[in-house]
């Protein structure tokens, strides 16, 4: 150690890298890195092009990835492609809100009991080894619309911002595949 300018003591630094993807386009279009990130106590979530993954701080562990839902493609809705970005936060600590698409879900997170009492070398373990946590979906919701934003109002309620496209922008699943499949050959 030594001293910092100013006179402080020098705080060494720690870097931990949680996620490293490559900046790339997938098949759908959709563009590659993270779109979305929220973090709430011990727990940060982020949105890929895949899906959100959920990762635990205070054990330094993965807890989840939950897909991408399927009505947050982006040729589901071409003229307004760019506006589908997810929405994620934490209503609550245990309760990540996740707009995406036509698409509201909540990720109830619960901490659960290992079963065992010894550590790998027979040794016992101590309670931050028998604890994990966990995730289930505790509702899924199609919308009329393309979420943008998602608040929560109070405990029982959560309000999307969203983005009604017009009739002729919508794209009929079968025919953006069949048109996909017509043109590659």
């Amino acid at each position: 150690g030594g001293n910092a300018a100013g006179g402080g003591t020098a705080v060494k630094k720690m870097d931990t890298v949680l996620y490293q993807g490559a900046v790339a386009t997938s098949f759908g279009g959709d563009a590659g890195g993270i779109e979305a990130v929220t973090w709430r106590g011990g727990l940060v979530a982020w949105a890929d092009s895949s899906g959100v993954r959920l990762f635990d701080i205070e054990s330094m562990s993965r807890i989840a990835h939950i897909p991408r839902p399927k009505g947050a493609r982006s040729s589901l809705y071409p003229t307004i492609s760019s506006s589908l970005r997810p929405s994620i936060l934490f209503e609550r600590s245990d309760l990540l809100l996740i707009g995406w698409g036509d698409c509201l879900m909540g990720m109830l997170i619960s901490e659960v009991q290992r079963s065992g009492t010894a550590s790998k070398d027979g040794a016992p373990a101590n309670n931050s080894e028998l604890r994990r946590k966990t995730v289930q979906n505790s509702f899924a919701w199609d919308l009329d619309c393309v979420a943008c934003g998602v608040v929560p109002v109070d405990g029982k309620h959560v309000a999307v911002l969203g983005l009604v496209p017009s009739p002729s922008s919508l794209v009929d699943v079968d025919e953006s595949e069949e048109y996909t499949a017509k043109s590659n050959h």
